[in-house]
């Protein structure tokens, strides 16, 4: 994310599969007191959906120099909506699965 913070890339460039990663950013929510630390974890757990099954080696990054041509502009976007789309569908379910492991904290 670092080397591309606007970018979708595919899930095999995660250290650890989905899943895995999703359980190893809980533990780590659980086991600080700090919320700083505990958003930029939140923060981490919501960019999951930045990482999507099936993109390959190329990132998709919808970055577009300030001089781009129109259709350069509208070549970049068309490849890019499909992914910017299903990786924002799986940022709300991210979000909710989220709340719901914060809320059964609370209780802990």
């Amino acid at each position: 994310m670092e080397r591309y913070p606007s970018a979708i890339m595919d899930s095999k460039a995660l250290p650890l599969a989905k899943p895995h990663m999703k359980a190893a950013l809980k533990l780590a929510w659980m086991a600080l007191e700090d919320e700083h630390q505990r958003a930029a974890i939140e923060v981490a757990y919501l960019n999951l959906a930045n990482f999507q099954d099936g993109l390959g080696d190329k990132a998709v990054n919808i970055m577009l120099s300030a001089d781009a041509y129109p259709g350069e502009v509208a070549t970049t976007l068309g490849a890019a909506l499909p992914w910017m789309n299903k990786s924002m569908e799986e940022m709300k379910s991210l979000k909710v699965e989220l709340d719901a492991f914060k809320r059964s904290q609370e209780t802990h």
